[in-house]
């Protein structure tokens, strides 16, 4: 199946689960989102995307403190990204956040390390509740572009999973 069926597939989901969703991109820079809205339908259930690059943005535009977290990347402040985000975006239904290094800079044991949070809406017998799940990868390519696509593949897998969950 390519990357762009995989995408497709994932938009015929959320449209049959009447689902609106957005991402949080720091180490992608977007690429996600481009995937997503490269597809056609896009627009019916993606609100939009978050680029969060520097720790300034993490903290201006969610309120999430890297210096709270021990860094702006690892899976808990991906985590805070997706649920900050969900629920200052109450229109959608679930968020997907990444956070990574791609080097060539980056320490020696997280280099090449990605982390995936998604946050989800759901219903319980108790009423709402936020439901999140997180996943770290050590990237396979050494480049930072074969980083960024193996990223984009990864996340549309990791949505479809989390919805499927």
């Amino acid at each position: 199946m390519s990357k762009t069926s995989k995408t497709e597939d994932l938009i015929k989901q959320w449209k049959t689960l009447k689902q609106n969703w957005m991402t949080v991109e720091s180490a992608t820079g977007g690429a996600i989102a481009a995937e997503i809205t490269s597809t056609p339908g896009a627009s019916q259930v993606f609100s939009g995307s978050l680029v969060v690059y520097q720790g300034s943005m993490k903290k201006f535009w969610l309120d999430i403190d890297p210096e709270n977290f021990g860094g702006e990347v690892g899976l808990e402040i991906t985590e805070a990204l997706a649920e900050s985000a969900l629920t200052q975006c109450p229109n959608n239904d679930g968020v997907l956040a990444i956070t990574g290094h791609f080097g060539p800079d980056a320490p020696k044991a997280l280099d090449g390390k990605v982390y995936f949070a998604v946050a989800q809406k759901e219903q319980t017998k108790k009423g709402a509740r936020i439901s999140i799940h997180v996943q770290e990868t050590k990237l396979i390519y050494k480049t930072r572009v074969k980083r960024t696509e193996e990223c984009v593949k990864l996340a549309i897998r990791f949505l479809a999973d989390s919805l499927a969950s």
